[in-house]
């Protein structure tokens, strides 16, 4: 189309009535580079379409839905089609200032941009960006602040010594990173990484109320763990830890709070009969108040009441020994009256022989 025909065009279009329902050309295509139009209005080469004058907030191109009941605050719906050879790509604002990119057979998008709210991914998207090996960020999630705006969560990927390793970090300056869950009653924390300098620490809060640590893993500051820990097994019986084989250790330290057994030496302290004991024993061949094998295979031994019941045996023992003791020395001293007599005698009855042996 020559330059001269297109200003006659562009002058009719111009002088056309505002009101008219006028259309030109009324049939055929309008072709603006070629000489073979195809469509309605066919332009081969670039089209350029720039905003001039004072009002520098209004679009360059505005693509119309042509009906005005679509119209949404105050904007009509936008609609444009770009078409490629397996389809078309839809961006279509579709609920006030929201934009929608989405194959045109698709029932549903596979993103949604949303100008205030927020941007729905509807199929797996990949966010990439090439290091060469080297530390880079392909994603970046955080807000602006009066420094400038450091991002809350960075993740990055690293190729070195034969290692691709990912890594998640906070740049921005923070104490504790949280994990959050919804719950029917409300949010509630499950997770807690950070610290401050020196006090890092690794927390889980499992409890109902979302917020009581129940377990804690610390560097710098006593560890804990609030529920029964397994080791070997997944059955704690009731206990607070539970290990399933071997242990061994340098030191172990059982702190009973009552029961050590002092009070054997007590002068209140009842010590039983030796033949008592004695019948006990023959009964049911093991020790008063010391559990029996059968019992010790089948529910174990408690290590701190164990101990306090064997001390209380040795000091039991060791009183029934002053007393055997005590009986010793006095038969001893009796016997030794006994033989003084006994010389006194013989030295009375000349030739006699003694009637008293020395025991």
């Amino acid at each position: 189309m020559r330059t001269s025909t297109l200003f006659a065009i562009l002058s009719l279009f111009a002088g056309l009535n505002a009101n008219a329902q006028n259309t030109f050309p009324a049939t055929g295509n309008v072709g603006i580079g070629t000489a073979s139009p195809s469509q309605t209005l066919h332009v081969s080469g670039t089209l350029l379409a720039e905003q001039t004058g004072a009002t520098t907030d209004l679009p360059n191109l505005r693509l119309y839905n042509g009906s005005a009941s679509s119209s949404v605050g105050g904007e009509r719906r936008a609609d444009l089609y770009v078409e490629n050879a397996t389809g078309q790509l839809v961006f279509r604002n579709v609920t006030g200032r929201g934009y929608r990119f989405t194959d045109a057979s698709a029932s549903v998008p596979w993103l949604n941009l949303i100008e205030n709210g927020e941007a729905q991914f509807y199929t797996a998207a990949w966010l990439s960006r090439s290091g060469n090996g080297a530390l880079t960020v392909a994603l970046k999630l955080g807000q602006t602040n009066g420094s400038g705006g450091l991002p809350n969560v960075t993740l990055s990927t690293e190729d070195a010594l034969g290692l691709n390793t990912a890594y998640w970090s906070s740049p921005r300056y923070s104490h504790i990173t949280k994990f959050r869950r919804g719950s029917p009653t409300g949010t509630r924390d499950i997770l807690h990484l950070g610290g401050i300098e020196g006090n890092e620490n690794f927390v889980t809060i499992f409890a109902t109320d979302g917020i009581t640590p129940k377990i804690k893993l610390s560097g710098n500051h006593p560890s804990y763990i609030t529920e029964g820990l397994c080791i070997g097994t997944t059955d704690p019986k009731g206990y607070k830890l539970a290990v399933a084989g071997n242990m061994i250790a340098e030191k172990v330290k059982v702190k009973l709070q009552t029961g050590w057994p002092d009070y054997v030496f007590d002068s209140s302290y009842s010590l039983l009969p030796l033949a008592q004991i004695e019948a006990f024993i023959q009964a049911n061949k093991h020790l008063p108040e010391i559990p029996s094998a059968t019992t010790v295979e089948k529910e174990g031994i408690d290590v701190g009441n164990t101990q306090a019941l064997l001390l209380k045996k040795v000091e039991e023992l060791t009183l029934y020994l002053i007393d055997q003791n005590k009986r010793i020395e006095k038969l001893e001293a009796d016997n030794k009256i006994l033989h003084s007599e006994n010389q006194k005698i013989r030295a009375q009855l000349p030739g006699s022989v003694s009637i008293i042996k020395k025991h």
